[in-house]
């Protein structure tokens, strides 16, 4: 028997989470996959699970001590690394190892691979939900804006929508399997980035003038969002019936249904806070491309939209003065006040010091994930499940309120299905509710 020892899910305490946490060390690249690692994977399902449940508790508690402690022991830099550790090994790492001959019998121990970084995400996210956070978050924040940034390009690419029933049943084709995986979590941790863009640029005032400059200019977040609005990422065709992306899986959209979904409400948010930010004023000019393509949005912004979200009418008012605006010298000059020294990304560093290893990286994480013995693949299954199964019921019991998109921890008394932070926020959704509602119960 392997030297992997796991143990029994439970119910975590604070001291097991002071230890994780204290304990915690930013992955390399040649452990991801290791005996070794997977133990440490079971460990983060722990902090994800009790990170998420602490966050919707209402009232918070006095305590989240996923979050205290990783303050304690200055840890938050460290997970944010972990986080994009995960990503390079997935974007480098799992292409090289697909092609690795034979191929797999089995494929639930790269899952795991793959189920790590929504975890660590899902724990980073979690935590930035709390504007203090930040304060603690100053070396790692501009790698954060980047990894959300190059996880929504993804987005932008020609996608093979992949829902979660499709996902089952892939036994006999295990790298079928890996590939509809890794599509299914890129679109859903993609689609996750916004909410924790959304945090980042509520917060812009608490981080480095280093953060504007790449949302701003480096990146030009705005028309990146625009972009995504204009395709309709999160709005599939199949035999005539129209389908929506909603929490974590494809919807059929239903007559009676609002115009946006929860997710395309935090894109739309996203877009207002990044338009209205007063950061905006100083950092980002109006090119005839950046007026063109941001007005395009006006014809969205109707009055059913407008209706369900009604924040957005501060931003159709913008985007109607940004249309009749007549054009400036200033709007000519190239502009960026923003420029400041910016330190090398972590990222960069990852790819550079691994530039000439994938391959060899990939024939080492086969050993454990495609060819391992009876033995470590029965206890790898046994995590994997604990893991999986925390991770489902997790994200099951995340919910934000239909009218302002914040946590929400209760629902209508009618339907159990559509969830509120509070009577007010219900009494502003209810002319749009209504119509559902009945149908629903």
């Amino acid at each position: 028997m392997s030297d992997l020892d796991f143990e029994e899910d439970s119910e975590v305490d604070s001291f097991e989470i002071d230890h994780i946490v204290s304990s915690f060390k930013v992955s390399k690249l040649e452990q991801i996959s290791s005996l070794k690692w997977f133990e440490k994977s079971v460990n983060i399902s722990k902090l994800y699970r009790v990170a998420a449940a602490e966050s919707l508790l209402e009232p918070l508690p006095a305590v989240e001590r996923v979050k205290e402690s990783l303050m304690t022991h200055s840890k938050f830099d460290h997970m944010v690394r972990e986080l994009i550790t995960a990503f390079i090994w997935k974007d480098n790492v799992l292409k090289r190892l697909l092609e690795v001959k034979p191929e797999p019998k089995v494929a639930f121990p790269t899952y795991m691979v793959l189920y790590y970084e929504v975890m660590v995400h899902g724990i980073v996210q979690a935590m930035i939900y709390h504007g203090d956070t930040f304060n603690y978050l100053r070396e790692t924040s501009d790698d954060l804006v980047e990894y959300c940034v190059l996880r929504l390009r993804k987005l932008l690419r020609p996608l093979k929508y992949i829902s979660n029933g499709s996902l089952q049943n892939m036994d006999d084709d295990p790298i079928g399997g890996i590939k509809n995986q890794n599509r299914y979590i890129d679109f859903n941790i993609g689609s996750q980035c916004i909410a924790t863009l959304r945090y980042v640029c509520e917060n812009l005032d608490s981080l480095p003038l280093s953060v504007s400059t790449r949302i701003y200019s480096t990146h030009d977040l705005p028309v990146l969002i625009t972009q995504l609005l204009h395709q309709k990422v999160w709005t599939k065709v199949e035999e005539g019936k129209t389908y929506k992306f909603n929490e974590t899986d494809w919807q059929e959209l239903r007559p009676d249904d609002p115009p946006l979904t929860k997710m395309e409400c935090q894109v739309w948010l996203l877009l207002r806070q990044l338009m209205l930010n007063t950061s905006n004023n100083s950092c980002y000019h109006y090119s005839d491309y950046r007026k063109e393509q941001l007005t395009k949005l006006i014809k969205y912004l109707n009055d059913r939209v407008l209706d369900q979200l009604s924040v957005l009418v501060d931003l159709q008012r913008m985007l109607h003065f940004l249309h009749v605006r007549a054009p400036s010298e200033s709007d000519k000059t190239v502009h960026n006040p923003l420029i400041v020294e910016i330190t090398p990304l972590f990222q960069d560093q990852l790819v550079q010091q691994y530039s000439e290893k994938w391959k060899e990286l990939a024939i080492s994480s086969s050993k454990v994930l495609f060819y391992c013995d009876k033995d470590t693949t029965m206890t790898l299954a046994k995590a994997f499940s604990s893991s999986i199964t925390s991770l489902l019921n997790t994200n099951g019991e995340l919910h934000t309120c239909n009218y302002c998109m914040k946590r929400a921890a209760n629902r209508c008394s009618q339907c159990k299905r559509t969830w509120y932070c509070s009577r007010s926020c219900q009494v502003q959704h209810w002319k749009v509710h209504k119509n559902s509602c009945s149908t629903e119960a």
